[in-house]
């Protein structure tokens, strides 16, 4: 028996689902939308960013939760940031980690969900965690996320966490991996996570918030963190970007002709609509 049989997790005491409960869906897996576009350029045309006016759904809208996903990913890595410089922890990268059990109530539901964040806190803590911030997977892919992959059932929940994690302290019964640094962005890499995270629109307590924080980074132990707002301001010369409504359709040659009448260019054989992610929550490419 391990020195943390106390701790084991028998998933039928871990997980009860409540068959009443709003079912768990995850984020971009509804209806497309029509929304409009929004262009945002530098007036002095080193580059362009394209974002969305988002539609009601943008959650479970495959088009807008790529944006809604991207700013979360700003705001969380923000806290994150904000936390490590509190805490002397600036030259820490966040460890990113998975927690996932061999049996999970299918379909899941809030109360399973609610009580996943909850066992992966006290998991990542008894195996040495400081704190850091968790999202909750209701599925996983065959491959990279995006279009052609594979879904099928398999909660789990992803961290962002600081500390040395002991494998002898954890608890049987819960799989924890540990992986190698990526080499992306805290913003990036929360964004990337959220993309195809779990969350509840309705029930008791309304919507759920998709990145949930312990440790250093609760709101508890770290409170008045200031949100820092998106900086709309072009990342080579700091000049306010400036607007311009695309709207709806944004087919390539119709964005080429209003990047062209700006006074701005680009690639003829590139489509404009597909620059590379940006950390400020929406798509830009340089000119």
């Amino acid at each position: 028996m391990s020195p943390h049989a106390e701790s084991s997790l028998a998933v039928s005491d871990v997980f009860t689902q409540d068959p009443e409960g709003p079912l768990v869906r995850r984020v971009g897996a509804g209806q497309a939308c029509e929304s409009a576009w929004r262009l945002r350029y530098c007036p002095l045309g080193h580059e362009y960013m394209l974002s969305r006016w988002t539609c009601q759904e943008e959650r479970s809208c495959p088009d807008c939760s790529k944006y809604w996903a991207a700013r979360q990913g700003h705001r969380a890595a923000e806290r994150l940031l904000q936390v490590a410089a509190r805490n002397g922890l600036r030259r820490q990268v966040p460890r990113h980690v998975v927690v996932s059990w061999w049996a999970f109530p299918s379909p899941p539901r809030r109360a399973d969900m609610d009580r996943a964040f909850d066992v992966a806190r006290k998991v990542l803590s008894q195996m040495g965690a400081t704190g850091g911030a968790l999202v909750f997977h209701p599925d996983r892919h065959s491959s990279e996320a995006g279009d052609g992959c594979v879904w099928y059932e398999g909660p789990h929940v992803h961290g962002l966490v600081w500390g040395w994690l002991e494998n002898a302290r954890r608890p049987e019964g819960t799989f924890v991996r540990v992986f190698q640094a990526e080499g992306r962005s805290v913003a990036r890499t929360v964004g990337y996570l959220l993309d195809h995270s779990g969350y509840c629109e309705t029930g008791r307590g309304g919507g759920t918030h998709a990145v949930r924080y312990f440790g250093l980074a609760s709101y508890n132990k770290c409170p008045g963190v200031k949100h820092v707002p998106l900086l709309w301001r072009c990342s080579i010369c700091n000049a306010e970007y400036e607007r311009w409504p695309v709207g709806v359709g944004c087919e390539p040659e119709d964005l080429r002709v209003v990047l062209v009448g700006l006074g701005l260019s680009t690639a003829p054989e590139r489509d404009p609509r597909e620059p590379g992610w940006s950390d400020r929550g929406g798509l830009t490419r340089e000119l």
